[in-house]
């Protein structure tokens, strides 16, 4: 059962030693808060910040051309952006933002294949440090290491293209990261097709691209909410299938997943650090079109898993049709977490997990949203908004 736990085909489960993946736990008895993130540099991996609509592309890259259209989401260049509408009326309606940074102002953090930090992508307006990760666990081709990037609305929107290779006659990137810091909209591509070598087989790593938060200085005291609601819309614009008939989908499989952790973060608790995953399969190739199942089980797959307990409710408890969408399809979620996370934490204590924990000691501590593809698939998202609110 412990390598088939990487992609169950029924239950459209992450691959589930991914979770932990942006996330590294405290341990037990801490004074002080371990997980609060080193400081990012906040400058570009150049060097200094970019002009406006600058663009460039690496002189090595034999086949000269451009991966793809190089210009941002979000309208014409110089033209005057609202908000996003979906921010803007959660806190018209008193709710209070989880997330630092929602509209990613102040660029985002870089970790390498091995998750160690490699730089910031920001925009020409950042002046803090970033509050966001952009995680690229198992990755061949470091965005860091780019191909080409882009930077229009006055600096405000940036498109950075990986390197990879050319296939046919065509560029093929490994990764693509758009973000637009007026409307807060992000842009995700991951090409497994240039990630991995041959087919990949049980116990290897696969490549992610996660966008992630900590929460160590903004913690949330779940038990005293009345609200916590997961919000996003998106859309997966692209699935390519690259492997046929070589597909095991018990281990293959292109996901576009969210997971928050609920985390004893109580001070002196006998349980401090103790955590649960709360996921949601955004999506799964395997299971588009169709309602995926509840998943319960330990976070296991590769030696860097993480052990906690993952909990997956159903997509008929947050999606509209209660089905995974399919590739093309508008997705909008808002999802009152509260009564399903109390579900998950009471069934994780009866099955052995949060030994020394109780529901008045959890937080939020993390969250991480993005693609794990563990066969050779393209993917692409495009997400118009993103948040996690409360009241």
């Amino acid at each position: 059962m412990k390598k088939k736990l990487l992609c169950l085909l029924l239950s459209g489960v992450l691959c589930l030693s991914c979770a932990g993946c942006a996330f590294t736990p405290p341990s037990s008895g801490e004074t002080d808060d371990p997980l609060e993130n080193e400081t990012p540099s906040g400058e570009d991996p150049e060097g200094g910040k970019p002009s406006d609509d600058e663009e460039t592309q690496d002189p090595s890259d034999p086949s000269g051309d451009e991966p793809g259209e190089e210009t941002p989401s979000g309208g014409d260049e110089g033209t005057e952006m609202e908000k996003n509408k979906t921010i803007e009326a959660f806190l018209a309606d008193g709710y209070s933002a989880l997330f630092a940074d929602s509209y990613l102002t102040n660029g985002i953090s870089l970790t390498d294949a091995t998750g160690n930090r490699n730089g910031s992508l920001t925009f020409t307006q950042s002046l803090g440090e970033p509050s966001w990760t952009f995680a690229q666990w198992y990755t061949k081709y470091d965005i860091s290491d780019y191909y080409s990037r882009s930077y229009t609305k006055g600096g405000a929107a940036f498109r950075y293209t990986s390197k990879g290779e050319t296939i046919d006659g065509v560029f093929v990137p490994a990764k693509v990261l758009s973000v637009d810091s007026t409307t807060a909209e992000i842009y995700m591509e991951l090409n497994a097709e240039v990630e991995y070598d041959a087919p990949r087989k049980e116990g290897e790593g696969w490549p992610h691209t996660l966008l992630s938060q900590d929460f160590s200085d903004r913690l949330v005291h779940v038990s005293e909410l009345d609200e916590l609601v997961m919000s996003m819309d998106y859309t997966v614009t692209k699935f390519e299938d690259k492997m046929g008939d070589e597909a095991d989908p018990n281990m293959h499989c292109a996901q576009f997943v969210w997971y928050i952790t609920l985390q004893n973060r109580t001070k002196g608790s006998a349980g401090y650090g103790q955590y649960i995953w709360f996921g949601l399969n955004l999506w799964d190739n395997r299971n588009a079109g169709k309602a995926s199942a509840e998943y319960a089980a330990q976070d296991l797959g590769k030696e860097d898993a993480t052990l906690a307990f993952i909990y997956q409710p159903s997509s008929e408890k947050f999606t509209r049709s209660g089905l995974i969408p399919q590739v093309g399809e508008e997705e909008s979620i808002r999802f009152d977490i509260m009564e399903t996370a109390k579900y998950a934490f009471a069934l994780a204590k009866d099955r052995g997990y949060l030994t020394d924990t109780l529901w008045e000691d959890i937080y939020i501590g993390s969250m991480n949203f993005g693609f794990e593809v563990t066969g050779t698939y393209n993917a692409a998202v495009q997400i118009d908004t993103v948040g996690v609110y409360y009241k």
